[in-house]
């Protein structure tokens, strides 16, 4: 009889200490803004891959241009390497 009390008093204890720690927990995530950070860091990673989405329709477009739009008299400059100096 004893046992049963006991066990009935520690899964109590236990599920007490589990909403006291729920609570605790949404309390400091409101304190310390981190629920409004994590909506902004969602908001931006949406933002980057719709960016990323339209530099591939770019990349894709560019490629599909043909070659012959620089002009004829375009020479390719080279430049010496300041670390090499080649």
């Amino acid at each position: 009889m004893d046992t049963t009390f006991a066990l009935i008093g520690l899964a109590i204890f236990c599920i007490v200490a589990f909403i006291v720690i729920l609570i605790c927990r949404e309390l400091s995530c409101w304190y310390f803004k981190i629920n409004e950070a994590l909506s902004l860091f969602e908001k931006h990673l949406t933002m980057q891959e719709e960016t990323y989405k339209l530099l591939l329709l770019i990349d894709q477009h560019i490629k599909a241009q043909p070659d012959d739009i620089a002009p004829a008299d375009a020479t390719p400059v080279l430049r010496r390497s300041p670390l090499t100096g080649r």
